[in-house]
């Protein structure tokens, strides 16, 4: 598996997580798929803040508990703010960045290349030449912009640990 491979994996689960997260079924009730429209903030902050704990609701103002009984739950300040901070908008938005960064260091075919460390014959579009020069073919991770992304994955099944950045 290639670096590029690795982090297309990674970000395509993230991205299953967050359209799972606005989009799920209700126990019992598959055939009503039940949507969290976004931006999600924290219900009340001001009470919240005095409190130290918060609801979470959707931009339609609605909680995410599925029974009545537990429409009252309430979660640590700074959980909540992490959980709004990362609605699945803002993750979307951040796996579809990350996807534009490895189409930008994608590999590419080089007939000069001899960098030392590189393939025979490839070499990253944006790091080794000047602009974009066409394809849809991801760098393998001897960039050091993709290998610096990767990070966030160490220790995730199937990294590599030559894919490290040094120092």
């Amino acid at each position: 598996m290639t670096l590029a491979e690795f982090l297309c994996a990674r970000l395509d689960e993230a991205e299953r997580l967050a359209l799972d997260a606005k989009f799920w079924v209700m126990d019992g009730y598959p055939e009503y798929p039940m949507m969290h429209p976004t931006p999600w903030s924290l219900r009340n902050e001001g009470e919240a803040e005095s409190k130290g704990c918060a609801m979470i609701v959707d931009a339609g103002g609605n909680d995410f508990w599925e029974d009545e009984g537990a429409s009252s739950f309430h979660m640590s300040l700074p959980v909540a703010r992490h959980v709004v901070a990362h609605d699945p908008a803002r993750v979307l938005a951040d796996i579809e960045s990350k996807r534009a960064i490895l189409h930008l260091h994608r590999q590419t075919e080089c007939v000069n290349c001899e960098d030392k460390g590189r393939k025979p014959g490839t070499s990253c579009a944006t790091c080794h030449h000047d602009g974009d020069t066409g394809g849809l073919t991801y760098y393998d991770g001897t960039c050091g912009t993709v290998r610096a992304m990767a990070q966030a994955f160490k220790g995730r099944a199937g990294w590599d640990a030559s894919w490290e950045v040094e120092g």
